[in-house]
């Protein structure tokens, strides 16, 4: 299947950045590095999502773990003195 248009049609992307990239800049990208980009650009972002999620998930354990600790702190210390006093 061949594509009518120009080249202007495609936006090429800085990897490092994420912003477009100039025309200039076009010509120094190697046609393998492109192919590459856009057989894994797809999945790059999904896993990058997936991991942000990770994240935050990890992120809100951590929260809920300290709760929990602090609370069974809070809870032994009041036996302690309770029994010692």
């Amino acid at each position: 299947m061949s594509r009518s248009g120009n080249n202007e049609d495609f936006r090429f992307f800085n990897p490092t950045e994420g912003e477009p990239l100039s025309q200039s800049q076009r010509y120094d990208i190697h046609p393998m590095e492109l192919v590459v980009q856009s057989l894994v650009g797809g999945p790059l972002e999904a896993l990058s999502n997936h991991l942000q999620t990770l994240h935050e998930s990890q992120v809100v354990l951590i929260a809920r773990l300290k709760i929990m600790e602090e609370s069974m702190y809070t809870d032994y210390s009041k036996e302690f003195w309770e029994v010692k006093g």
